[in-house]
């Protein structure tokens, strides 16, 4: 509704005439009508189908990356093909969250996230050593320290 008053306040204030939003019920991206928050992939909402046919197509992907978190290898491979991911942060911070969420986790999965990235990526094993180091790096900062 923010946009909508800024819109109808610059009209008034330009003495524009008033046109209907076209996009007042648009469905953005992913939009799924009844989402199931049962379903740790809820939040992919119409894309849950593309996770599902990566595992389909390699039922290895099916496996968890994190139990705890509830990560699939799939989940990877979907965010480095269809969501550019290219770093374990991109991964682990930004796509899943699960850096803020398990800070500890994160840094537990990094190493299978940045083999799964490698392959799909075409990188060698210096690559996975120097992103692991930066991601290490980055991580230690969201580790409780008791």
């Amino acid at each position: 509704e923010m946009g909508e008053d800024v819109i109808n306040k610059m009209e008034e204030i330009l003495d524009i005439t008033h046109k209907k939003s076209i996009t007042e019920h648009l469905k953005i991206h992913g939009y799924h009508e009844n989402p199931d928050f049962k379903n740790p992939l809820y939040f992919y909402g119409s894309d849950q189908e593309k996770i599902q046919k990566l595992i389909n197509q390699n039922p290895k992907l099916g496996e968890f990356i994190s139990e705890k978190l509830h990560i699939l290898q799939a989940q990877v491979v979907f965010a480095v093909q269809n969501e550019f991911a290219r770093t374990a942060y991109d991964f682990l911070a930004r796509r899943t969250r699960a850096m803020f969420l398990d800070a500890k986790e994160a840094q537990k999965i990094a190493p299978k996230v940045i083999q799964i990235m490698a392959v799909i990526l075409n990188k060698d094993s210096n690559w996975q050593e120097q992103e692991l180091k930066n991601f290490n790096k980055v991580v230690k900062d969201y580790l409780v320290k008791i």
